[in-house]
């Protein structure tokens, strides 16, 4: 049996989803979203660390008492996960949940059907309220909503209880709802990157002279309205993935042949070092290949690498900026996901060929060199369950991972008769990190299909 797929799908996929997740009456939960070579403060985790292990599966979903942290708790700790380039972490402010939403969240919606950024409470809010704070605001441009022009999914950041936004005029905007005030700060923001790192708005942009030369700048922005220019660049080989590093310089990544290269470029300067090349694979390469720098960590870098051998393949490595030193952490090969990262820590599972394998799982927190080890297969023994080839990481709240399964349903045949799937999620296990309480959802009654695009 065939699938009628198109190859370099998976990231759009990813996508698709999280648009869904702002445009549909369907809540889908957005996140699935290091040190040098010598690690330090190893932590053994393999046994519970408090109660025995537990599972429930005549529940739909733990109880409140399964969690030992509290979701402010866990954002603290472990950050807002995604594997996305794109940091998620923009969409939540250690309380709330914002997503571009319908104004009216009943009836039927068509694309002309006027929008507005909403907020729920994270993880367990249901009710999606206006973030505009004016109680009898239409939400819309013609009443004069000062949210009006946040209309870019990939757009806006949350942080301090304030909301900034890049308009489609281009103006970097500062919302604050203690006055219902929407305050520009800075224009001429296009192709750009926006995201939150160590408690401050970063915008990467393109920009132009009135000769119509093009240079690459960025800013940085902190909740109470104050903007530092911090230069610009000649050159950026991956624009929209560049993150700033120690507020000077931009870290940019190439692909050259079948190796992947780290640079760092100097905004005041226009110096640019190359901090090191990195072989990324031992097989013939397919398939276009692509690496950008996700995250910073002090002088650690997140590293992503994305290549076609005979599979899809997704690979992360810690580079230390200063020293060069490049450390793998992890491969995702085909559909399972098997690492993320936050601002704060990066989570990853080591490769399985068969269901016996145990499913151990890597927390590492590059700012202090910390890494600790999860033995989850095991604690799902003792549950009386295994955990199978085709579950990855989802997401992790409130100190709990949760690991979940893709199933592939026929849906139908395309027009030369293969067969059409469509993509569903179910949850398997959550495993409270801190206790290594257990608790096993329901299996569904399906095939598992966990390979769909390989």
């Amino acid at each position: 049996m065939t699938v009628s797929v198109r190859k370099g799908l998976t990231f759009l996929f990813a996508v698709i989803l999280l648009c869904m997740a702002g445009c549909s009456n369907v809540k889908i939960d957005p996140i699935m979203t290091s040190p040098s070579p010598e690690v330090t403060n190893i932590v053994e985790a393999t046994e519970p660390a408090g109660p025995d292990v537990t599972a429930a599966p005549e529940a739909d979903a733990p109880g409140s008492d399964f969690y030992s942290m509290t979701m402010a708790e866990s954002y603290e700790k472990y950050g807002f996960f995604t594997f996305l380039s794109f940091a998620i972490d923009n969409w939540y402010d250690g309380e709330k949940y914002y997503s571009l939403r319908y104004v009216s969240e009943e009836g039927e919606h068509s694309m002309y059907a006027p929008m507005t950024l909403k907020y729920r409470d994270y993880p367990d809010g249901e009710e999606w309220n206006p973030v505009c704070s004016d109680p009898l605001c239409a939400h819309t441009g013609a009443a004069g909503c000062p949210l009006a022009k946040c209309q870019n999914l990939f757009g806006y950041a949350c942080m301090a209880g304030k909301v900034f936004f890049v308009g489609a005029d281009g103006v970097l905007y500062l919302y604050n709802g203690a006055d219902n005030s929407c305050t520009a700060l800075h224009d001429k923001i296009f192709e750009y990157k926006l995201y939150e790192q160590d408690g401050a708005l970063y915008a990467v942009y393109q920009v132009e002279d009135e000769d119509f030369n093009v240079r690459f700048a960025a800013l940085k922005a902190t909740p109470d309205g104050a903007v530092t220019e911090l230069g610009t660049v000649s050159e950026l080989y991956a624009l929209m993935e560049c993150p700033v590093y120690h507020d000077r310089y931009l870290v940019d990544a190439r692909i050259e042949g079948e190796s992947a290269y780290v640079y760092i470029r100097d905004m005041q300067s226009d110096a640019v070092k190359t901090v090191c090349g990195i072989g990324y694979s031992e097989a013939p390469v397919t398939e276009i290949t692509s690496a950008s720098a996700v995250a910073v960590y002090g002088d650690k870098a997140l590293l992503r690498i994305m290549y076609r051998t005979d599979k899809e393949h997704d690979d992360i490595y810690l580079v230390d900026l200063a020293s060069g030193e490049a450390r793998f952490l992890a491969s995702k090969i085909g559909t399972v996901q098997n690492w993320q990262y936050s601002d704060r820590c990066v989570i990853w599972a080591e490769p399985r060929n068969e269901s016996s394998d145990p499913f151990i799982v890597h927390v590492l927190f590059p700012f202090t060199g910390e890494e600790q080890f999860f033995d989850l297969s095991a604690l799902a023994a003792e549950a009386g369950g295994s955990i199978s080839l085709g579950v990855g990481l989802a997401e992790l709240k409130k100190g709990a991972l949760l690991l979940n399964c893709t199933y592939g349903l026929a849906s139908g045949t395309d027009e030369d008769g293969r067969t059409i799937y469509q993509m569903v999620n179910y949850n398997a296990y959550e495993f409270d990190l801190e206790s290594g309480r257990v608790f096993a959802y329901k299996a569904p009654d399906l095939p598992e299909y966990a390979s769909l695009f390989e």
